[in-house]
C-alpha cells in the first residue's frame, strides 16, 4: 500500500514538470524569428511610398508612349464652303480635306529621348526612396535591438543592486553597517527598476516604429537576431567610396538625367523652327456651270515658321541657364558627398579604437567592482563605494553596446550614400 502511494506521489510530482515543458514548447512555437533581411523585404513590398514611386514611373512610361505618337503625322479633317456671285450667275463650292502633317523638328531633335530621360529620373527617384526606406528599417531594427540590450543591462543592474541590498541587510542585522546604508541601497534599487521601465517603454516605441515600416506587427514574442556586420565597405578609403558613389548614387544620376533632359528640351525649342511637311487629299463639290464640275485634288507643301518675336530664343536660353545651374548644384552635391564620406570613415576609425578601449574599461570596471564588493563584506569599503563601482561597470557595458550600435549605423549611412548596397530590386 505504501509503495502505491509513493508511486502515486511520484506521478503527482511529474505533472508540474510536464505542464512546464508543455507551456515552454507552446511558447517556443509562438516565437517568430524576424531577421533584418525579412524586415527589408517586407518594407520594400509593403510600404506605401514604394507604390507611389512605382505609379510615378508607370505614368512616365505612358507619357513616353504619348511622345512617340507625336512622331507620327497629325491628321486633320477640314471642311470649307464658299459662294461666289457674278452678274449673270452664282457659284457654290464645298471643299472637304484630309491633311497629314509631320513636324520635322520633333524627328530631328529626337523627341522620344525626352520621355526616356523622364523615365530614368523616375526610376532613380524610386531607387533613392528604396535606399531611404532600407536605411530607416536598419535604423529601427538596430534601435530595437539596442533597446532590448538596454533592458538586459538594466535588469543586470537591478540584480546587482538586489544582491548588494541582500548583503547590506545581512550586515545591518549584524550591526556592521548603518541604517542609512540600508536606505541608500533600497533607493538605488528603485532607480534600477525605473531604468527597466524606461527600457521597456523604448522597446514598445521601437516595435511600433518597425511595424509601421514593414507593414506587420512586431511583438515582444518576436526574436530579432543581431545581423552580421559588414566590413567590406567600412574598410574602403574615402576615394574608393566616392568612386562607387559616382557610379551608383541615385541623386547623382538624377542630376545627370535632369541636365540631359534640359538640353534635349532646349534642342527641341531650337528645332521647332524647322518646317512642317504636309500632304492632303481633297474632294471639291463645284457647281460652277463654266467648270468641269466636281473634282479631287492632292496637295503637299511646307509650313515654315518665320517670326515669333524671339520667344523661342528666350525659351532655349532659359533652359540652357537652368542646365548650367544644375551642373553647379551637381558639383556642390559631389563636394558635400566627398566630405560626408570622409567624415564617416573617420568616425568608423574612431569608433573602432574606442571599442578597444571600452573592452579594457569593462574588464577594469569588473575587477574594481569585485574588489570593492569583497572589501565591503570585510568592512573596508562603504556602501557608496560599492554602488559607485557597480554603476561604473553597468555604464561601461551599456556604453559599449551603444558604441557598437553607432558603428553599425555609420556603415548603413555609407551604404545609403553609395546606393549600390543592400537594395533588393
Amino acid at each position: 500500500m505504501l509503495n502505491k502511494n509513493i508511486i502515486r506521489n511520484q506521478n503527482l510530482w511529474l505533472l508540474p514538470v510536464v505542464v512546464i515543458f508543455s507551456v515552454a514548447f507552446l511558447n517556443a512555437q509562438n516565437i517568430k524569428i524576424l531577421t533584418l533581411d525579412n524586415c527589408l523585404q517586407a518594407a520594400l513590398q509593403n510600404h506605401p511610398s514604394q507604390q507611389t514611386f512605382k505609379k510615378s514611373l508607370e505614368s512616365k512610361v505612358a507619357a513616353t508612349k504619348s511622345l512617340q505618337s507625336q512622331l507620327l503625322p497629325e491628321a486633320d479633317l477640314s471642311f470649307q464652303g464658299s459662294e461666289f456671285r457674278y452678274d449673270t450667275y452664282s457659284n457654290e463650292t464645298m471643299d472637304s480635306r484630309l491633311q497629314l502633317t509631320w513636324d520635322v523638328g520633333n524627328w530631328v531633335a529626337k523627341l522620344k529621348e525626352v520621355g526616356l530621360a523622364r523615365e530614368a529620373i523616375a526610376g532613380l527617384q524610386a531607387r533613392q526612396n528604396s535606399l531611404k526606406l532600407i536605411f530607416n528599417v536598419k535604423q529601427a531594427y538596430r534601435g530595437l535591438l539596442a533597446a532590448k540590450k538596454a533592458l538586459s543591462v538594466a535588469r543586470l543592474a537591478e540584480s546587482y543592486v538586489r544582491h548588494h541590498l541582500k548583503v547590506s541587510q545581512q550586515l545591518f542585522a549584524l550591526g556592521q553597517v548603518s541604517r542609512l546604508d540600508l536606505y541608500f541601497s533600497q533607493s538605488e534599487l528603485s532607480k534600477a527598476r525605473e531604468e527597466i521601465l524606461t527600457a521597456q517603454s523604448q522597446i514598445t516605441v521601437g516595435q511600433i516604429r518597425l511595424s509601421a515600416l514593414i507593414g506587420r506587427e512586431v511583438t515582444s514574442g518576436d526574436s530579432l537576431p543581431f545581423p552580421p556586420s559588414s566590413t567590406a565597405l567600412v574598410n574602403m578609403s574615402p576615394e574608393d567610396l566616392l568612386d562607387q558613389a559616382r557610379q551608383f548614387n541615385p541623386l547623382l544620376g538624377v542630376f545627370k538625367e535632369q541636365i540631359q533632359l534640359l538640353n534635349i528640351r532646349s534642342n527641341l525649342v531650337k528645332k521647332s523652327r524647322w518646317p512642317k511637311v504636309f500632304v492632303a487629299g481633297a474632294w471639291v463639290y463645284d457647281n460652277d456651270p463654266t467648270s468641269g464640275g466636281n473634282y479631287g485634288a492632292v496637295l503637299g507643301g511646307l509650313q515654315i515658321p518665320v517670326f515669333d518675336w524671339g520667344s523661342r530664343s528666350y525659351r532655349a536660353q532659359s533652359l540652357q541657364i537652368e542646365a548650367q545651374a544644375l551642373k553647379s548644384a551637381q558639383q556642390t552635391f559631389l563636394l558635400e558627398l566627398s566630405s560626408e564620406l570622409k567624415r564617416l570613415t573617420n568616425r568608423i576609425s574612431y569608433f573602432r579604437n574606442l571599442l578597444k578601449l571600452k573592452d579594457q574599461s569593462i574588464a577594469q570596471a569588473q575587477k574594481t567592482y569585485d574588489f570593492t564588493e569583497l572589501n565591503y563584506r570585510s568592512g573596508l569599503a562603504s556602501n557608496t563605494d560599492v554602488l559607485l563601482a557597480q554603476k561604473a561597470l553597468i555604464e561601461a557595458k551599456y556604453s559599449r553596446e551603444k558604441l557598437f550600435f553607432s558603428l553599425q549605423m555609420v556603415g548603413a549611412k555609407i551604404e545609403k550614400l553609395l546606393g549600390n548596397k543592400g537594395v533588393r530590386e
